[in-house]
């Protein structure tokens, strides 16, 4: 089997102090492979969104190791895992955080002016990822113009344009209808196998099931189950 490209190790996330802290994420080992998708499930308060944010370089630790392709990233300094997310990971929420008043190839490509000036290419890379996509015909259109499963494939393209190794994604077809949220279910899936992605959704939708490797569940921080998808 290959390397992981995505592991944690003995993970534990607190939150609070003294008589009020919550452990968050309890000693949590996992470990995510190139092309596979995994679903973590579990109650409100269980640690899904903590552990999402470890995953993601969004949060440090408080005990363990988090690792990249093999590299300890644990203790790298906040410019350093700014560059990791800003390169390597794309990241999907529930709500879809786009600019209404910009059209969708500008949705796209704001996740390049936070770096600065945009570069030669970029913008024909957005055109063709959209495209990609399905929305070719909806690169001029605003938010309020597009459809709810429409909104989530441009901000998928945000998180694409990069070609990021790994796709994190927090609920994406809680705010969408049975038809939209298969779609994505479905371009995730497809995404995950084309470009062999490492794919983490957190969600409660049971539809998942049919489309990732692995189900994960969680329950008070710990891992209480693993179990193979695709049924």
């Amino acid at each position: 089997m290959p390397e992981p490209r995505l592991a944690v190790e003995e993970v534990s996330v607190r939150f609070g102090s003294a008589g009020t802290r919550v452990v968050a994420v309890d000693r949590v080992s996992l470990a995510f492979w190139p092309g596979t998708v995994t679903q973590i499930m579990g109650p409100s308060g269980s640690g899904k969104t903590t552990l999402l944010a470890v995953l993601g370089a969004l949060l440090r630790p408080d005990e363990g190791r988090v690792f990249w392709s093999g590299r300890d990233i644990t203790d790298l300094s906040e410019e350093e895992r700014t560059t990791l997310r800003r390169d390597k990971i794309g990241f999907i929420f529930q709500a879809f955080r786009l600019l209404h008043a910009l059209p969708a190839i500008e949705n796209v490509l704001i996740s390049r002016d936070v770096r600065g000036p945009r570069r030669r290419g970029d913008r024909e890379r957005a055109v063709l990822v959209l495209n990609e996509l399905g929305l070719g015909s909806k690169l001029d259109l605003k938010p309020a113009e597009l459809s709810g499963g429409e909104k989530q494939r441009v901000a998928i393209a945000r998180a694409l344009l990069d070609d990021p190794g790994v796709l994190l994604a927090d609920e994406p077809t809680a705010s969408l209808d049975s038809k939209a949220g298969t779609q994505i279910l479905e371009l995730l899936r497809n995404l995950s196998d084309k470009r062999h992605y490492t794919t983490v959704v957190v969600s409660h939708d049971p539809r998942w099931t049919r489309y990732v490797d692995r189900i994960v569940i969680l329950e008070d921080g710990r891992v209480i189950d693993e179990r193979n998808g695709r049924k």
